[in-house]
């Protein structure tokens, strides 16, 4: 008997939930946890915000380096610097046309240019430095990139995902872009890592680890990689941590109503700003 079904048994068959959603990942999981009220107007009301620039540039460099992982397959070799450059390019130009037609873009005081050239210089770095591409790229060698799961749970929703690419070592491995370095305590408590692991161990293809590729988006061009493993318990774990989750967002349901307010995020929380959240001073009850 599987761990899924164990728990089943102990709850006496599938739980039923009031769920607004058809499915849950590891960002709706997060962003519930982080701002029950932004994540009811988007998946409530499915009033969809303009991207962010941060949004905007992760966007960007993941289709960048993705482009270049998926000609990998087949050939084992990166593409050259100054054909990635180029990538890098056109890939923040699609992601720009995009995201315009499809959300709209809240671009502050940043120039699309500028935004650009950043893409750009991360991923291939200057003349003194090195980007993603030259550090982190060639330890990657890819078998599938940007696929998708669906695995059932037991809170009567699938669990859905987007995995970066994986590796022929067995290796899950997601890209990353942010403004600084991360620690292991960052990854080793991470949802998506948890998530990812359980869904490979679900598909009957258990995975060696979960690591993640960053660019660290300083004026220097920096990279990091983390790794970090689940030992069986942690990820039999992930169940009891989609249960208490949907069963929180039944009873924000039955308790506020689908128009909410729904409990909004701790002040505290840094993602709480207006360049983090295009809610932020837009009709937000909590953050006028």
């Amino acid at each position: 008997m599987s761990d899924l079904d164990a728990l089943m048994v102990e709850l006496g068959g599938a739980p039923s939930f009031e769920l607004p959603v058809e499915r849950l990942s590891p960002s709706s999981i997060d962003g519930f946890w982080k701002c029950a009220e932004q994540w009811r107007r988007e998946k409530v009301e499915k009033d969809r915000r303009p991207v962010t620039v941060d949004q905007l540039f992760g966007s960007a460099f993941d289709r960048a380096a993705s482009t270049n992982f998926r000609q990998k397959i087949e050939s084992h070799e990166d593409i050259s610097v100054v054909e990635m450059r180029d990538v890098a390019g056109d890939s923040f130009n699609t992601v720009v046309e995009e995201e315009k037609e499809e959300r709209g873009i809240d671009w502050y005081e940043t120039k699309p240019a500028t935004l650009q050239a950043e893409v750009i210089t991360q991923m291939v770095g200057n003349d003194s430095l090195p980007g993603f591409h030259q550090v982190l790229a060639p330890t990657i060698q890819p078998v599938t990139i940007q696929r998708w799961f669906e695995v059932p749970t037991v809170v009567g929703v699938p669990f859905v995902g987007k995995i970066d690419v994986e590796t022929d070592r067995a290796q899950v491995r997601d890209m990353k872009t942010t403004k600084k370095a991360h620690t292991q305590a960052d990854i080793d408590k991470n949802t998506q890592a948890t998530g990812y692991l359980w869904a490979r161990e679900r598909e009957g293809d258990p995975a060696a680890d979960f690591g993640t590729l960053i660019a660290i988006r300083t004026i220097k061009p920096q990279q990091q990689e983390l790794v970090t493993t689940r030992t069986a318990e942690e990820i039999a774990q992930f169940d009891s941590l989609l249960l208490v989750t949907a069963q929180t967002i039944s009873h924000f349901m039955n308790t506020y109503g689908p128009d909410g307010p729904w409990p909004g995020a701790s002040p505290l929380g840094w993602w709480c700003s207006k360049r983090q959240c295009s809610f932020y001073g837009n009709g937000c009850p909590w953050r006028q």
